[in-house]
């Protein structure tokens, strides 16, 4: 007896063993396949969002992202909504782009063109009623097909040619709800009736139906293609699976249930979109469900489980959902840092106005909560304020280098030199003129004098000699005395950005002409603080409202570039080259963009990517290790070109 309640015992403790482990075992396993914690950001009506309902996602070659909605189309770029009146009250089923300019956006009332350089569009007749199209797909080869409700329209030759199922258009056969590629001329077709093979050069076709349950309804509503099968979405019995080269239908057991409204392949793996359900992470080698995104009472989930449509882009997922808007992960990233030096000094937080990084790493920072001196060699940290030193105000517009020492203007207190071996300040002069007001920066002309912007007027300087010129709205041509920015431009002409014009300095006539552009140009330039020379000679005009105006060498052609282009914001603080790759970096005050048009690329960075804040300062300065400095309302931020580029810049988009 003893033995035998030994032995029951020991069988019972082994039973309890094997199912802790095995409930051990379970979690480890999921969590081994599952995903890393995502952290959403969701978008509403309230951000600028058409409609809550978001049909259908579409990233173009540029960089934004388009959205579909129940009653209109929007543009994100990361950080701005832009909502297309053109399409209120339209509902946007599909969205795809046969070149840089065209977008063609399937609606409930028809294909409609959208010219992205001109915001015009035009309805696309398919056939003599306004059909509704639920999807457009460009092929491989750029050729255009269109999936309505009543058959398939090919693009070719500028006209649209029209392709039934069957010779009733109004089958179900022909109620067209998804379009993939396949190989050898082949695209593969959902419906309402089935699924279709098409050959579009022979012009073949066949249809295939799911015949192991007399219940079920081969209403087809979306499709992806991975490898040799084909995962095919349906309207209220889940997924299935299509294998090409058997031409066999298998239900998807981890998914057999419900309306799936989005299907994509990722790596090999299929991201299931479900009408209440979420998302479903199946393995596409097992059929097994890997993980599963779902909504929950966490801020940082899927705002639905309500699950329209997918998009999956590197390190970025976008689900459209239904009455919960845009939910997205937004990219992390760490190629843009804040400067400090640890234990003595963090720039996190300090809204940095001006700066310079000297050729030994000393460091000048100017606040509005005064001026910053750091040498990390000497370990030694100063911090002037109008309370500890000679300034007369805490506000520092401009650090710039200045012989041996540094330049330093402020707003309202005068103009001062920071001596570089004691650390001291002075007044740059002990005139009254350079003890007040505010400084602004300078420039050199062709004569090594030095032209220094200011509230009252732009101050020609030289600095051996000590002596200097004011000119001002009462002794010159200069009919604006606030001068924000300066530019000595290749040409030796002198460029001034004021707070009502830009004007050139004429030096054969020595007078200053605010009549360099034309009329219809005019209007973008009248507060120009930020003027750039790019390696091309082209000038950029940076205005404080109203974007950037680009002016090529000869200064024969003119190009206004605003929000409506790809600016992130019409404040544009400083354009820059990248000094690894040519491309231009533009600080806004809605983050930071990086274009290089040779390559046609395009990337909005933002505070996922390192910024410690969206609102950037004027001063940008490229050292001698290819690390670009921005000013930033929240830091000195630093970017190293040559570490970074790798990751940024291995994409290709293209720009209108």
């Amino acid at each position: 007896m003893k033995n035998a309640f030994y032995m029951e015992g020991n069988l019972w403790l082994y039973r309890l063993y094997l199912w802790v482990a095995i409930l051990l075992w379970l979690p480890v396993s999921l969590s081994a396949v599952d995903l890393p914690n995502l952290t959403f950001r969701t978008i509403t009506i309230s951000d600028g969002l058409s409609n809550n309902i978001i049909n259908t996602i579409y990233k173009d070659k540029r960089g934004f992202t388009w959205l579909g909605t129940q009653t209109g189309l929007d543009r994100f770029d990361g950080i701005n909504v832009k909502s297309f009146l053109q399409f209120s009250r339209r509902t946007i089923f599909s969205i795809a782009e046969t070149d840089s300019v065209y977008l063609w956006v399937g609606t409930d009332k028809g294909l409609w063109r959208l010219d992205r350089k001109t915001d015009q569009v035009k309805l696309v007749t398919l056939d003599t009623k306004s059909l509704e199209v639920r999807s457009v797909f460009v092929s491989q080869t750029g050729r255009l097909l269109v999936g309505t409700t009543h058959g398939l329209f090919i693009y070719q030759e500028n006209t649209f040619r029209k392709v039934l199922f069957g010779s009733n258009a109004l089958s179900s056969t022909n109620f067209l709800t998804g379009i993939v590629e396949g190989h050898k001329d082949t695209f593969w077709l959902t419906s309402q009736g089935g699924l279709i093979e098409y050959n579009i050069v022979t012009g073949q076709s066949e249809v295939y139906t799911y015949q192991g349950d007399e219940r079920f309804v081969n209403y087809f509503s979306c499709l992806t293609l991975l490898k040799e099968k084909l995962y095919l979405g349906t309207a209220g019995n889940g997924m299935l699976v299509f294998d090409i080269g058997k031409t066999a239908f298998s239900i998807c057991p981890e998914v057999e249930n419900g309306y799936i409204k989005s299907i994509i392949a990722v790596n090999d793996e299929i991201w299931v979109g479900t009408n209440g359900s979420g998302i479903r992470i199946i393995s596409a080698s097992t059929g097994k469900e890997l993980s599963a995104i779902e909504h929950t009472s966490n801020a940082d989930a899927i705002c639905s489980n309500a699950v329209y449509s997918l998009l999956k882009e590197d390190d970025m997922l976008f689900v459209g959902t239904y009455m919960g808007g845009l939910s997205y992960t937004p990219a992390h990233g760490s190629f843009f840092s804040v400067y400090s030096y640890p234990e003595l000094f963090n720039s996190y937080n300090m809204n940095v106005r001006a700066f310079w990084v000297d050729a030994d790493g000393k460091k000048v920072i100017g606040t509005r909560d005064g001026l910053y001196y750091i040498s990390e060699m000497e370990r030694r940290i100063r911090h002037y304020t109008h309370r500890n030193s000679i300034l007369r105000s805490d506000i520092i517009l401009s650090v710039k280098p200045f012989n041996r020492d540094f330049f330093i203007g402020t707003y309202g207190g005068g103009l001062y030199l920071l001596h570089r071996n004691t650390g001291e300040l002075s007044f740059l002069q002990s005139d009254q003129c350079f003890m007040q007001g505010s400084f602004n920066g300078y420039e050199r002309d062709v004569n090594n004098k030095l032209w220094i912007g200011s509230s009252k007027g732009v101050y020609v300087y030289d600095h051996l000699t000590g002596e200097y010129e004011v000119y001002n709205s009462r002794n010159s041509s200069l009919s604006v005395n606030s001068v924000f920015s300066l530019k000595a431009d290749s040409k030796g002409r002198m460029w001034l950005g004021t707070g009502g014009a830009v004007f050139m300095y004429d030096r054969d006539d020595g007078v200053f002409k605010s009549d360099v552009f034309p009329e219809h140009v005019l209007p973008y330039t009248k507060s120009v603080r930020f003027i750039y020379e790019d390696k091309k000679k082209n000038l950029w005009f940076c205005d404080d409202k109203e974007g950037v105006v680009k002016v090529d060498e000869s200064f024969t052609t003119f190009e206004h570039i605003t929000i409506d282009d790809f600016l992130p914001n019409n404040s544009v603080m400083s354009i820059v080259e990248d000094p690894k790759n040519g491309g231009l970096w533009f600080a806004t005050q809605r983050g930071l963009l990086y274009i290089k048009e040779e390559e046609n690329y395009h990337k909005i960075f933002s505070l996922y990517d390192g910024i410690p804040g969206y609102i950037f300062n004027f001063p940008v300065q490229i050292t001698d290790d290819n690390t670009v400095w921005w000013g930033n309302e929240r830091g000195l931020v630093c970017y190293d070109a040559v570490k970074s580029w790798s990751e940024i810049g291995t994409k290709r988009s293209s720009l209108p």
